[in-house]
């Protein structure tokens, strides 16, 4: 379901932000993304075979990459590669270094929040905490109007913490808690 889920707004972000024509790398890149929905819709998103096509399509976005016809679709294919790696390949490192190269070639589009955020993110995952703290901290002061400024606060503040320590400290305040409230 996450898959579909995930295809959907691939597809989405497809149509709506790329008005250019099609050329083979794109067309290559749309037989993969039907391929997937095959598989997905066949009940197979946790196989093998899925998996071999999500790494196909985000070497495909990455590889089309450069030839898009501006930057901010250029952003955007480098930064679609850059969540597959992330959430279905766990290629973390390739994803970082995608990451990065929106962060310091497309430095003004409009995912270079996003890829910020993922980069601070990232390094907590592989507990690269100082790199982590900084993204976060370098989020927090370019974009402070953004919805995920809590989020990167609340990362800071329990950075390091294993789940056990986290569900702790949630236990600790869970009586003071009302409905709606939010961890600090």
């Amino acid at each position: 379901m996450k898959q579909l889920i995930y295809l959907s707004l691939i597809s989405s972000l497809c149509m709506i932000g790329f008005g250019c024509t099609q050329t083979d790398g794109d067309n290559k890149v749309e037989a993969l993304k039907a391929q997937y929905t095959k598989l997905v819709e066949a009940g197979k998103s946790g196989e093998a075979e899925t998996q071999v096509v999500l790494d196909s399509l985000a070497a495909a976005y990455e590889r089309e990459a450069p030839s898009q016809a501006d930057s901010t679709s250029q952003a955007e294919y480098y930064f679609l590669a850059a969540e597959i790696y992330e959430t279905t390949s766990r290629k973390i490192t390739k994803a970082l270094n995608l990451y990065d190269k929106i962060l310091i070639e497309y430095p003004n589009s409009e995912r270079a929040p996003a890829a910020l955020f993922h980069k601070g993110f990232l390094n907590n995952q592989i507990k690269n905490y100082e790199a982590a703290k900084a993204a976060y901290e370098l989020f927090i002061e370019k974009y402070p109007e953004s919805d995920l400024v809590d989020d990167a606060e609340y990362e800071i503040k329990y950075m390091g913490l294993s789940d056990e320590e986290l569900f702790e400290i949630i236990r600790k305040n869970a009586d003071s808690l009302k409905v709606g409230d939010t961890l600090q």
